[in-house]
């Protein structure tokens, strides 16, 4: 399972900050649903809450183990494209 920890409220625009910490809980992880990872924006979805959220406000882990999603091609789909 990946987990989503909500590490830096204060990173990310006004409005995404306003948003996450609506929502959620500083130094609280949380179950990865999906990402939806643009050329200069990513939204981290979360099993249970609406809206998505930037990316910005996380640090990643899988079975305890750190994870970078934007150098894993399971979440940066620009890793899976032929030149």
């Amino acid at each position: 399972m990946v987990l989503a920890k909500f590490a830096y409220p204060e990173y990310g625009y006004q409005s995404d900050q306003e948003t996450v910490n609506k929502y959620l809980t500083v130094e609280t992880s949380y179950e990865l649903d999906h990402v939806n990872m643009g050329q200069s924006h990513t939204t981290v979805c979360l099993r249970g809450f609406s809206p998505g959220f930037n990316s910005v406000h996380f640090t990643f882990s899988e079975n305890g183990n750190q994870l970078d999603i934007f150098r894993d091609p399971r979440f940066n789909t620009y890793m899976n494209r032929k030149a």
